[in-house]
């Protein structure tokens, strides 16, 4: 049996993951059911190692370095898990609505915590980033809506800020440190109750 049957129950996924050239992009997609309604999960797969997904942050612009994007990568496997558990959480949800997202949300995360014992900043921004992700999806599909870049930024900061507020006993900030003359900065997790 399907391990991912197993966990979300049949009906829920609808493809396994599959690679297809699309408009020169080598993609991973994979196909899920939410309140009837085929959702399409997709990433690019990394041309510098391929079992990993590249994607552009959608931070806000002040969040970003000058010049450029933030281009992340993850592990194919871990991206399409963390998307298809949000996934299936708004599924179980009578409605896609505010409430719905936010619940599905704080699920995630809560697992997160749950798993590894800790939120740590960068893994933090990496769900808020697919849960914008899912929010633009979703809400274009169940409410014809297309956010602008504002409303997406808009919508970022507002789950930093709610983050931070939720579930600051388990947020630890990296902090680097640049004074020693390696390359490699030293990093140190420090939790985010002594920083406030």
């Amino acid at each position: 049996m399907n391990i991912f049957k197993k966990i979300f129950g049949n009906g829920f996924i609808l493809t396994d993951i599959r690679i297809s050239n699309i408009h020169g992009f080598n993609m991973a997609l994979q196909h899920v059911k939410v309140h009837d309604i085929n959702i399409t999960i997709a990433g690019i797969i990394s041309e510098i190692n391929p079992k990993f997904i590249q994607y552009i942050s959608v931070r806000p612009k002040e969040l970003i370095p000058v010049g450029g994007d933030m281009i992340f990568i993850s592990d194919i496997y871990e991206y399409f898990e963390d998307l298809k558990n949000f996934y299936y959480y708004i599924s179980k949800e009578d409605s896609i609505n505010e409430s719905a997202f936010i619940r599905s949300y704080v699920k995630l995360i809560d697992n997160h915590i749950e798993k590894m014992g800790k939120l740590v900043d960068s893994d933090l921004y990496t769900y808020i980033d697919l849960a914008v992700l899912v929010k633009s999806n979703l809400w274009k599909v169940f409410h014809n809506i297309d956010f602008s870049n504002e409303e997406i930024a808009n919508i970022w900061l507002q789950l930093e800020k709610d983050s931070y507020q939720t579930f600051r006993e388990s947020i630890f900030i990296t902090k680097y440190d640049f004074t020693n003359s390696s390359i490699n900065p030293c990093m140190t997790l420090i939790p985010l109750t002594e920083i406030t």
